[in-house]
């Protein structure tokens, strides 16, 4: 069970509430967590591992996406439960191009950027752990209702949370080196607007 649900069971909906109720905010009016406990608190709380990256990078970005979590909302499982790349890496790559993707079609340059930034982290990651895809990291098939209770009961702990950690920490890292496309500022931190 969630450690953020409130009394009679009934969670925060959205990510600010989730964040809100789990870290509180400083006067500035930005979550006291870091993107790595902002994104664990997020994927604890019930985001996928996809939602839980793609709002804690845009946000800690400033990437100007109103309501950048839906944008991993079939990402999660290796892309609709499929078992393929690991959501945490492709709610990166959505994040990346909310931040610093191109906005015309003969920007080669921050496509390129944008990549190289995206393999940079999926280089980290399966040399950490092995493997990019979901259900060779997992070792389970989230079309099975079981292997779904085994990631609660332990993969989430054990799995998914140290590899949230290391994608977003290292998404930070190399998106920090990106220029931001328009008004975005580099690295200003996870705001609750």
């Amino acid at each position: 069970m969630s450690a953020f649900l409130r009394d009679g069971g009934e969670g925060p909906g959205t990510p600010e509430e989730v964040l809100d109720e789990a870290f509180g905010c400083d006067s500035d009016g930005r979550w006291r967590a870091g993107p790595e406990g902002v994104a664990v608190a997020l994927f604890e709380a019930g985001f996928s591992c996809a939602e839980a990256t793609v709002f804690t990078l845009a946000t800690h970005f400033n990437a100007g996406v109103a309501d950048p979590q839906p944008l991993g909302a079939g990402l999660g499982g290796g892309v609709g439960r499929l078992g393929h790349v690991c959501g945490c890496l492709s709610g990166l790559a959505v994040a990346a191009g909310a931040i610093a993707g191109r906005t015309s079609c003969d920007d080669e340059e921050r496509k390129e950027r944008v990549y190289e930034a995206v393999c940079r982290v999926a280089d980290r990651i399966e040399k950490d752990h092995g493997s990019v895809h979901c259900r060779t990291l997992t070792g389970l098939d989230f079309s099975i209702t079981a292997d779904r209770d085994e990631f609660h009961r332990r993969v989430q702990r054990e799995v998914c949370i140290p590899l949230l950690t290391l994608t977003v920490r290292a998404a930070v890292e190399e998106l920090a080196e990106l220029r931001p496309r328009g008004n975005a500022a580099a690295a200003g931190g996870s705001d609750s607007t």
